[in-house]
């Protein structure tokens, strides 16, 4: 009770915790950044367990965890070149389909496939991680302007803060479950050492490390999908609060903005800055 009490004098709110889900295009957010960050969580969690069991090639952990990191430097510059020169949604779009991709040829590896063509292969994680990450951060921004455009404040805080709670609370259920999924297909360390691994097992740790994220992939894809606010969006969204504060309100915006700007705020434009639209 002191605690609770504690955060209402730092004038905490649950009802403006909870108002952020109102905003469509944050709801949306959420989905791409939980299900992306799973995705990662996930893979970088049982990667060793898959070269280490399923390929029984762990002295490969270091070179391919190596190989993952260098290309996804490489690709966080490249991809945030191409989401300035054309939506942060592109980035999103082509790497989560290059690591789905990837998933589909690593499920169909086995300790015979060349050591090279493992690493180069599990290289691609990088691709998907460093575009999912990249295009996670950088729209979180402008979910505040849509949420400005709502309620006529500025609450950049209030949404790092739920999409930071998000990000951990996802991050614990998903490396969490690994150690569960593993008792399910009867993970023994003993019968690792002795090479004695039961199918379930083999194909248990190869359905964990490429169908399940390549699942939380489709998801993101979805959602991205359903998500509308691209460049253009965003320009029409920043002439709306233009006219707004300076005092004309929405009643010179057209029908396809009002349309547009209705599509991604999930309200009505009666609605918008917390007030009627004519004032």
């Amino acid at each position: 009770m002191v605690f609770f009490s504690g955060l209402e004098k730092t004038g905490f709110s649950y009802r403006d915790w909870f108002s952020v889900l109102k905003n469509r295009s944050f709801r949306y957010y959420v989905l791409i950044f939980i299900f992306s960050q799973m995705a990662i969580d996930i893979t970088m969690a049982i990667a060793v367990f898959y070269l280490g069991v399923s390929l029984q090639k762990d002295y490969l952990f270091v070179p391919s965890m190596a190989a993952i990191l260098i290309v996804q430097l490489i690709f966080i510059i490249i991809f945030s070149m191409m989401a300035q020169k054309y939506s942060k949604k592109i980035p999103g779009l082509i790497s989560a389909s290059v690591w789905i991709a990837a998933n589909i040829l690593i499920f169909t590896f086995t300790k015979q496939t060349p050591d090279v063509l493992v690493v180069a292969i599990c290289a691609l994680i990088g691709v998907g991680a460093a575009g999912c990450n990249m295009m996670s951060w950088s729209i979180l921004p402008d979910i505040s302007d849509v949420d400005e455009l709502m309620t006529g404040k500025r609450r950049e805080g209030l949404y790092s803060g739920v999409s930071t709670f998000l990000r951990k609370l996802s991050g614990g259920i998903a490396v969490g479950s690994i150690g569960f999924m593993l008792d399910i297909i009867r993970y023994s360390d003993q019968a690792v050492t002795s090479g004695n691994i039961e199918p379930i097992t083999f194909y248990g740790i190869k359905i964990i490390f490429c169908l399940i994220p390549a699942l939380f992939l489709i998801v993101m894809l979805f959602a991205l999908r359903k998500y509308k606010l691209g460049k253009k969006e965003f320009i029409i969204l920043h002439d709306a609060l233009g006219f707004i504060k300076s005092g004309e309100g929405t009643v010179e915006l057209n029908d396809y903005q009002i349309e547009v700007c209705e599509q991604i705020t999930g309200i009505k434009v009666k609605d918008f800055y917390g007030k009627p639209a004519s004032s």
